[in-house]
């Protein structure tokens, strides 16, 4: 049994790809465990790569690499609005449609679930806003908190209440508690073991003017759809 990960580094989105898929195919068995993909630099590509990606799924009749990030990452979208409040509200509104135009997208998609996570009372809960606003709030400090973004186990629809309760005391939500994680899997939802979401959750690390996210996948087709996702996730990361 393989106990140690291997960790493989690439300054680009295209390089971490490419170097993912290489040690992927010197198994025997086209799979691997525990893999950690380092990328330095997550929204920059190298257009050769990239070409030869979307060639690639072209001819294997899969999503393109764009379609893939926009699962995760609405960035078309995200250009012509004016926040994160007014891109869930138009998301929301274009999901709609996207369920209809493709099956696979009905269970919900990564960013639904960043900006509509299933929560209780009937309506989904903003994450993403949510975590902007504590982001900005703690840049503004002369020491902002590094370590204040770690993944704990509170669910969305935990922090819906206790935001709703913190405004039905007419005070601020309790900053402390706060974590910067965008969860994707909800477990009384998601019941399906071989459907969405393979993306469990986004955690992200403030530290000396950086922000730094860590994405877990339990699950992921590396070909299919792996470019896509590692640049829809660098897009998600640079956004603001």
């Amino acid at each position: 049994m393989r106990t140690a990960a291997d960790v493989i580094d690439g300054r680009s989105v295209s390089e971490a790809w490419l170097k993912t898929v290489i040690r992927l195919n010197r198994e025997r068995e086209p799979r691997l465990f525990h893999v950690i993909t380092r990328i330095a630099e997550p929204t920059a590509e190298i257009p050769i790569i990239r070409a030869a990606a979307d060639e690639l799924l072209e001819a294997l009749n899969f999503h393109s690499v764009r379609t893939v990030a926009n699962t995760i990452f609405p960035q078309a979208l995200a250009a012509t609005t004016a926040d994160s409040d007014e891109l869930a509200e138009r998301y929301r509104a274009v999901y709609r449609t996207l369920k209809q135009l493709d099956k696979h997208n009905r269970p919900g998609t990564y960013f639904l679930r960043l900006v509509s996570y299933p929560a209780g009372g009937g309506r989904g809960f903003d994450q993403l806003s949510d975590l902007i606003r504590k982001l900005r709030k703690e840049t503004k400090n002369q020491g902002p908190k590094s370590a204040r973004y770690e993944v704990n186990i509170e669910s969305a629809a935990d922090r819906e209440r206790s935001t709703a309760y913190d405004a039905a005391q007419d005070s601020e939500p309790d900053e402390d508690q706060a974590t910067g994680t965008l969860g994707v899997y909800a477990a009384a939802k998601d019941t399906n073991p071989m459907s969405f979401p393979c993306l469990s959750f986004c955690a992200f690390q403030f530290d000396r003017g950086f922000l730094h996210m860590v994405a877990h996948y339990r699950s992921q087709y590396l070909i299919q759809r792996g470019y896509g996702n590692y640049l829809g996730l660098g897009q998600l990361l640079g956004y603001q």
